[in-house]
């Protein structure tokens, strides 16, 4: 770290600056140009008084929680609206893995990754060809015969009535 004074950081424009020197609790670190504290000793301050008003502050929490509870869930509906809208492929792949999960049909060695590139693939195959397509499970995980994994090898692309003609069953 470079060594400024504090004065020749207030010409320069910075909001921090380093001295080299320790504060009046010993530390060595960053100092604000504002006022000249330590950063180490507002951090620590800041996690004191925090501690300090937990209860008064969780109070407060779930008060204003209880006072404005339909007006939050109305906010955090709309926007969790607008992000499935503006990402389905990664929504449908969420709430297939949900779903997976549940059925303890989701195992750990699957990769995310792949699998959302799957969801991502059919968003993409059905708009561009206006065929609406689905990603389907070969081996079902609830099958009546056999259950299958939500992994990457199990999933495979096809056409949404070809998906629907199959629904649950397992073709070897």
């Amino acid at each position: 770290m470079e060594v400024i004074s504090r004065k020749n950081a207030k010409a320069q424009g910075l909001k921090r600056y380093f001295t080299g020197k320790p504060c009046k609790h010993e530390h060595v670190s960053e100092r604000r140009t504002s006022t000249g504290a330590c950063l180490l000793c507002a951090l620590e301050y800041k996690r004191s008084w925090a501690e300090s008003k937990r209860e008064h502050l969780r109070a407060y929490a779930n008060k204003f929680y209880a006072d404005n509870k339909k007006r939050i869930r109305e906010q955090n509906n709309i926007c969790q609206k607008r992000w499935r809208d503006s990402n389905p492929a990664q929504h449908r792949a969420d709430v297939v893995l949900y779903r997976a999960r549940k059925l303890q049909a989701a195992v750990s060695w699957a990769s995310k990754s792949i699998i959302d590139g799957i969801y991502a693939a059919c968003a993409s195959i059905s708009k561009s060809t206006g065929i609406p397509h689905h990603v389907d499970h070969e081996i079902p995980l609830q099958g009546a015969t056999v259950c299958g994994l939500h992994t990457e090898c199990n999933l495979q692309i096809l056409p949404a009535t070809e998906n629907l003609r199959k629904s649950n069953s397992f073709v070897a």
